[in-house]
């Protein structure tokens, strides 16, 4: 059975960034019960849980990919900043 545990579901929105009115609304409930999960006063399980893990499975590729995105930017300028010093070198000709 899916299930999150009070500690699980705390990780999840801070990592989604939701208040608990905002995390109620994603997943369909009452802003009360994300209150009750949060306190371990009832579980969360079922379809919600499924649905609060693949958010913020969602939000941490997300992250990746930007982080993936920034990281071939910056060595995109890197690399056109070394291009940029390196001094022409003239050829000499043979004769």
């Amino acid at each position: 059975m899916h299930r999150l545990t009070a500690k699980e579901l705390k990780a999840a929105r801070k990592i989604l960034g939701f208040t608990q009115e905002e995390l109620a609304e994603a997943v369909d409930v009452a802003a009360n019960t994300v209150g009750k999960w949060e306190c371990a006063a009832s579980p969360c399980e079922g379809p919600a849980a499924v649905l609060i893990r693949k958010l913020v499975a969602e939000k941490r590729s997300a992250a990746k990919n930007t982080r993936a995105a920034m990281h071939a930017e910056y060595e995109a300028k890197k690399a056109a900043e070394r291009d940029a010093q390196v001094p022409e070198v003239k050829k000499k000709r043979r004769r």
